[in-house]
């Protein structure tokens, strides 16, 4: 029957055959059943020459709870969307969530906002991109970047959430690889500065993984490896999501383009009446003058330490980055030893 109708509305009784064409819609369950579900929708597709297919079903509840995950995701967890995506790629067929995202209304309800941030005065303004599949990012980014071209409109990443394409899951062991792929779409654009951040800190999430922390999600050297990547590829990274004083010092031996810091530099105070109405707010941050320099100081501590100890380095400067490593994160030491690392390490620069 499906071949049958496939063939009529190939013959252009009622169609225009280059603009008008076939789909096929499956609802499926949850888990296995899910799974199988799409598989034979694909395969039925398939054996007929219909090469979309659009699946819908009941949202899990991972996907409920942050309103909307990219994709399949919505309807079957990572591993089972994977497989789906890499049957249908196999298959020549295209799949996709009955629901689609729009990407010219997502680009145009961006753009409000930015050019607000532009007409305040301000350099730069980040728009955040999830729950888009990285073929939706890369229409809206495209959007913006024509929108914007002497100005610096910044795209998001949330590495807590991943991504997904046309052929490809990445979550878990292979966030990097998405971020990856993100970067480089991200790069056809002319982007200049990204920032690359965690959007569910209720959950603990952190940006950087450290002493094995389970929540930490990139460890020292894929940070190391993607912020080389942005630099060839003429990206400014900046990182964000729950880094800590320690991890700012790590972050600077790293030497990556910038940190965006609000918990480490800024103190808990009273939710106040303007936002007494968000049950998920529990308390306000408010950026100390304390906590702004405690974080710069060991930033640079970090970086001064990392590259004084170079072999190419002179025995004092090696010296110094000694000194700079046994003062840890006192405050009061680095600030007596800084001065002359900077002198030092400009010295050797110019």
């Amino acid at each position: 029957m499906l071949e049958t109708l496939q063939q009529y509305i190939r013959s252009g009784e009622i169609t225009a055959p280059r603009v008008h064409h076939l789909g096929l819609n499956v609802r499926v369950g949850w888990g296995s059943k899910g799974l199988d579900a799409a598989i034979r929708a694909i395969d039925l597709a398939h054996a007929v020459g219909i090469r979309n297919v659009a699946i819908d079903g009941v949202v899990r509840k991972e996907a409920d709870r942050v309103v909307s995950l990219p994709g399949l995701l919505n309807y079957l967890p990572p591993a089972k969307a994977a497989q789906v995506l890499l049957h249908a790629q196999e298959k020549g067929v295209w799949v996709h969530p009955l629901k689609q995202v729009d990407p010219d209304t997502v680009a145009r309800s961006i753009w409000s906002a930015l050019n607000t941030a532009r007409a305040m005065g301000l350099d730069l303004g980040k728009y955040g991109l999830f729950p888009l599949t990285l073929e939706e990012c890369d229409t809206v980014v495209a959007q913006i970047q024509d929108w914007f071209p002497d100005w610096s409109a910044a795209p998001v990443f949330y590495v807590d959430q991943g991504i997904t394409s046309r052929t490809r899951v990445y979550v878990g062991s292979d966030r990097a690889k998405g971020l990856e792929a993100w970067l480089r779409m991200v790069a056809k654009h002319k982007v200049k500065v990204v920032l690359i951040d965690t959007v569910d800190k209720a959950e603990g999430w952190k940006i950087l993984r450290t002493n094995g922390d389970p929540k930490g999600l990139l460890d020292a050297k894929q940070i190391s490896r993607l912020s080389a990547l942005g630099e060839r590829l003429g990206i400014k990274v900046l990182w964000a999501g729950g880094i800590t004083l320690p991890q700012a010092h790590v972050f600077g031996k790293l030497g990556v383009f910038g940190i965006y810091i609000t918990t480490a530099a800024a103190a808990s105070v009273a939710v106040t009446k303007k936002y007494e109405h968000d049950p998920a707010l529990a308390a306000s941050k408010r950026p100390t003058f304390v906590g702004v320099l405690d974080v710069k100081t060991v930033l640079e501590a970090g970086y001064l330490s990392k590259r004084l100890r170079s072999r190419s380095m002179p025995d004092h400067f090696r010296k110094l980055a000694d000194e700079i490593e046994h003062a840890g994160l006192d405050q009061r030491a680095l600030s007596k030893i800084l001065p002359a690392a900077w002198l030092a390490w400009w010295q050797k620069s110019t």
